[in-house]
């Protein structure tokens, strides 16, 4: 149960960030960054298996299309996660800036499979 393990790391950051004094903000935010490195490099280390078990498949039908995919899902993934942080320390600026910049990166990074698409209508129809 890999969920508990991810709710008890929470739990123990929770207890810790609660029980520092109000005007120690600096050590509740590298308490809370800490908790999220923590959790993210968990998360990945237990995903590993799942992603090396999809590549091998979609390896074996469609190799571009599904690398745009994959760098798509883990730009998703690293842009929510830093936006959370950079909100959670007090910077929803910083963290609305990650999140257009992760919207733009996956927008270019999908651009040839949308001339792609656009390239196969042109043949359908011309």
């Amino acid at each position: 149960m890999e969920i508990l393990k991810i709710a008890g790391i929470v739990l123990v950051g929770v207890v810790l960030v609660s029980s520092m004094p109000a005007f120690d903000k600096s050590v509740t935010s590298l308490i809370r960054l800490s908790v999220c490195v923590v959790i993210m490099a968990y998360i990945i280390s237990c995903a590993r298996g799942i992603i090396d078990s999809v590549r091998s498949l979609t390896d074996s039908y469609l190799t571009a299309d599904f690398s745009v995919v994959y760098k798509s899902v883990g730009i998703s993934i690293i842009t929510r996660f830093v936006s959370d942080v950079a909100s959670d320390s007090g910077n929803k600026a910083l963290a609305n800036r990650m999140i257009f910049a992760g919207k733009s990166a996956i927008a270019l990074l999908a651009l040839p499979v949308f001339m792609q698409v656009l390239e196969i209508i042109k043949r359908l129809t011309g």
